[in-house]
């Protein structure tokens, strides 16, 4: 797509979003320039990037460096992030990958409740992605994106360029018992107790999406796509909503480093479910159950992870 045209419908809908009288108008809205881009990407040259991710983070400078550059290994091209009112030095860990263009930082927008700013977050990235990035995955820091082969992701993704997004189950894992993660170790290589394959929260999906064919997202783990459009599940069944009906792990998942380890678990982790309502016993229950089976599959990209991280 020329730049002008990417300029042009970008500023529209940057206006449409800072000036929206409504959500439902702003749906509409989003329709309506989704189709627009729809023309445009078929009759204009391809997109800038094939693989891009867009994530919303706060204080998590320690992590940030090594799931950047395990991305990057994958096929991922450029990062949509959006800081959350950190205060660590996580500007340090960006500014080589803002300066190689590879990074582009946004602060993100408080909404009274958390899921209101991430899908805030998200939805500016739509705007800001749509015929720049043939696709965008939307995760966290903690996840890391495993293809089953050591192919690269872009090239397994255009396998299902026929379809509006490509919905990923997690496999949780756990703590392995690490009090404090080593400093000099990757996190990955270190964190390799998990969940069994069907546990319970495997069901959770996220979202790789085709930006021109999401009308918005109203949940993190998946959108409102373009009236004719839908997602697909690894094996290209129609997914609709958070949840999958099974866990599918083949092809392409999600390593879901929730815990962390066993200080960031009791410092961040535990408080935040006390404060959703669940009790302790349950709270230990889940850290359990996710420290129950061993993977260690994402362990093949370890060597070049370092040597990309030493650069």
């Amino acid at each position: 797509m020329k730049v002008f045209e990417i300029n042009l419908l970008k500023q529209i809908k940057e206006f449409l979003y800072v000036n929206q009288f409504s959500k439902t108008l702003m749906a509409y809205m989003n329709y309506f320039l989704s189709i627009i881009f729809l023309f445009f990407i078929n009759t204009c040259e391809g997109y800038i990037y094939d693989l891009s991710v867009c994530a919303i983070f706060k204080n998590e400078a320690p992590y940030l460096r090594e799931w950047i550059e395990y991305h990057r290994l994958i096929g991922v091209k450029h990062f949509y992030l959006y800081n959350h009112d950190s205060t660590d030095h996580y500007d340090c860990i960006l500014e080589p990958y803002i300066q190689l263009g590879i990074v582009e930082l946004e602060n993100a927008i408080n909404y009274p409740d958390f899921n209101g700013t991430q899908v805030d977050c998200y939805n500016r990235c739509l705007i800001k992605s749509r015929g720049v990035s043939t696709w965008v995955a939307f995760i966290d820091i903690d996840e890391f994106i495993l293809p089953a082969l050591n192919v690269d992701l872009a090239w397994l993704l255009s396998h299902y360029i026929n379809y509006a997004g490509v919905a990923l189950n997690w496999r949780c894992f756990g703590t392995s018992q690490i009090a404090n993660l080593k400093e000099d170790e990757l996190m990955i290589s270190q964190l390799v107790m998990c969940s069994l394959p069907d546990y319970s929260a495997n069901v959770h999906v996220k979202s790789i999406v085709r930006p021109e064919l999401v009308v918005q997202f109203c949940c993190p783990h998946n959108p409102v796509y373009v009236p004719g459009y839908y997602a697909v599940d690894v094996d290209k069944f129609p997914q609709e909503g958070p949840l999958s009906q099974t866990v599918k792990l083949n092809q392409i998942r999600i390593n879901h480093y929730w815990t962390r380890d066993e200080h960031f678990f009791t410092q961040y982790k535990k408080p935040r479910r006390l404060a959703w309502g669940d009790s302790e016993a349950q709270i230990y229950l889940f850290l359990k159950d996710l420290n129950v089976d061993r993977d260690e599959t994402i362990l093949r990209y370890i060597s070049r992870l370092k040597i990309a991280i030493e650069k």
